[in-house]
């Protein structure tokens, strides 16, 4: 589905090594002093989905990326989920404020086959309550009308279907909140204050522009 032969061959325990010194140094929010979090569980359960959607039944969760400050590197993670995976891969322009234009890019995502909608950069100090998202996230099936033909609706299946969520101080409502996975970042600081430690991996454009590291991460 897009994916690439997975030719990179590890030890388990050194190839988890490698994913935690990536992603150690987010700032998740429950993170402990050995680097361990929930929350980086989660992002890897996201990656996980993305790589073995269609060996697994039901609809997934819908995992969201959460912040309370810009540059906290959500859309870097977005980015180690999907790329390795589907190689081209980049943010759906919704306005998830907009029900209509919603509704329209839901249906253009059931009616086209995509493997993922990926929505960010949404409205601050917003709570996330739209039904047709809970819907969304529930329903195997999706009814939608062609675009630009005036036929009778169809049903596209979803069930495979990935939904992501990156934003900065926002709320998610009780419908959805049951059916959401939270990797969560809180930095204390922001992106241009903030010390790395020494010889950190930065996933930048040019780590995702390395073939390389895509198979790796995959």
């Amino acid at each position: 589905h897009g994916g690439p032969l997975i030719n990179h061959k590890w030890d388990g325990l050194e190839a988890a090594e490698w994913l935690l010194s990536l992603y150690r140094t987010f700032p998740w929010s429950d993170q402990e002093e050995s680097g361990i979090s929930n929350r980086m569980a989660v992002h890897i359960a996201c990656s996980v989905t993305a790589v073995a959607r269609h060996l697994f039944l039901g609809k997934a969760p819908f995992f969201f990326y959460h912040s309370n400050l810009e540059g906290s590197g959500k859309g870097a993670l977005v980015r180690a989920a999907l790329l390795p995976v589907f190689r081209k891969a980049g943010p759906d322009d919704i306005d998830l404020a907009d029900t209509k234009e919603l509704r329209n890019v839901l249906n253009t995502k059931a009616g086209c086959g995509a493997s993922f909608v990926w929505a960010e950069e949404l409205p601050e100090n917003w709570t996330l309550n739209d039904r047709q998202l809970a819907r969304w996230a529930t329903t195997e099936t999706w009814p939608f009308r062609p675009m630009g033909q005036n036929k009778e609706m169809c049903n596209a299946d979803i069930t495979k279907m990935l939904t992501v969520i990156a934003s900065n101080r926002m709320t998610v409502d009780r419908n959805l909140q049951r059916r959401v996975l939270h990797a969560d970042l809180f930095p204390h600081q922001e992106a241009k204050e903030r010390k790395l430690p020494e010889g950190t991996q930065m996933l930048d454009s040019a780590f995702f522009a390395d073939e390389r590291n895509l198979d790796k991460l995959l």
